[in-house]
């Protein structure tokens, strides 16, 4: 964890995390998530928010993008926002182009698939993908909210 220089007289704190592409190795994930979010002074259970996203953003490598190196991911929290940098070795997907779930009726009448995508749709504010040099780059941001 680093403390980088001031934004505004407001000080951004920055995490690097690197997983190897195992679904045991994701606990180290939720550590290192959780250490930020209460360096960074998040507030509420934004640190389980973001442990959620990169949770399903992982679990997609693993069980649909065939990624053999991982994953690496960067958090970054500035004055207002968590930014969130997501990168991995798997198949291109760009999650902002699956189709939205079906969320009528039961459990068993819905098509399996996409809610994972869905839940990261939600808890983020700004999502941007793009692929390069073999990667999925996926930058999302979660605004902060206000203190009262």
């Amino acid at each position: 964890m680093t403390k980088l220089a001031s934004e505004n007289n407001k000080p951004i704190v920055k995490a690097t995390i690197s997983v190897a592409a195992q679904a045991s190795e994701f606990a180290g994930v939720r550590t290192e998530v959780m250490d930020f979010s209460e360096r960074a002074g998040l507030p509420g259970d934004t640190g389980h928010q973001i442990t959620l996203v990169l949770e399903e953003l992982f679990a997609n490598l693993l069980n649909h993008g065939g990624g053999k190196d991982g994953a690496d991911i960067t958090l970054r929290r500035d004055s207002a926002t968590v930014h969130i940098r997501y990168r991995d070795d798997g198949a291109p997907f760009n999650p902002l182009d699956a189709p939205e779930p079906g969320l009528e009726g039961g459990a068993e009448k819905r098509a399996v698939g996409g809610l994972g995508v869905h839940l990261v749709r939600q808890l983020t504010d700004t999502a941007v993908y793009r692929r390069a040099d073999g990667r999925n780059i996926l930058e999302l941001e979660m605004a902060l909210a206000a203190p009262e």
